[in-house]
């Protein structure tokens, strides 16, 4: 879905058929795997590219895969709840296998996440490959945030949809696409307390200001 235009070929099975392959491949024990959380707009990229410098690693970078299984694969906005689910866990092991297989025998990885939804892998990965190491990187909040605002302002779409999730700030209830929205902007964090810290802050539909709430609830909680 993230990168349709560069699709040639969409191989469809079932789930199960698929777990059932990945369950078979050990490749997760046989590679030194390191995980990057961060924040948006924080240089992360710039990192990535001197990764990929560095003989025997293979750098991933900020992969959509589970961001979109998320998004879709359910229809609730309370992502603390759905992270703690079998199914939830089952999503994140088989990405993050199927991605193992995709590497050269010996390498070590460099994992870059994308900077929204992806946290709540975190205590699957020390479950299950407690060997792979978990880093979290962030920048200057006022500099991330200008970037980020730079980049998304001028696009329509995106001031369009923030001012729709803070139209929609009053319902706990939402429709599809507000739900995406809101589970987009907030990081899934829970709604009521997200709806407080909005309303006592007085935030306007301006990506710079969202960004900087969130920034600070996700600093927040990475290091809680």
């Amino acid at each position: 879905m993230a990168q349709v235009k560069h699709t040639r070929k969409i191989i469809v099975m079932p789930t199960a058929a698929y777990d059932e392959l990945l369950e078979k491949d050990k490749s997760e024990c046989e590679h030194n795997v390191v995980w990057m959380f961060h924040t948006a707009r924080c240089g992360s990229t710039l990192l990535c590219q001197m990764f990929y410098t560095l003989l025997d690693w293979t750098v991933f970078a900020t992969s959509q895969t589970m961001v979109y299984s998320v998004l879709h694969a359910q229809s609730t906005t309370d992502m603390t709840t759905f992270s703690q689910s079998k199914f939830f866990e089952d999503l994140v092991v088989t990405h993050i296998k199927s991605h193992l297989r995709l590497v050269p025998e010996g390498n070590s990885i460099f994992w870059k996440t994308f900077p929204f939804l992806d946290e709540y892998m975190i205590p699957i990965i020390h479950k299950k490959f407690p060997k792979h190491k978990i880093t979290f990187s962030y920048g200057n909040p006022f500099a991330a945030a200008k970037s980020f605002h730079n980049f998304f302002s001028p696009q329509y779409i995106s001031l369009n949809r923030l001012e729709r999730v803070c139209a929609d700030m009053d319902s706990l209830d939402s429709t599809y696409l507000s739900r995406l929205l809101r589970l987009f902007w907030t990081s899934g964090y829970d709604y009521k307390t997200c709806r407080r810290a909005a309303k006592e802050s007085g935030i306007q539909p301006v990506v710079f200001e969202f960004f900087v709430l969130r920034w600070a609830a996700k600093v927040t909680t990475m290091s809680s």
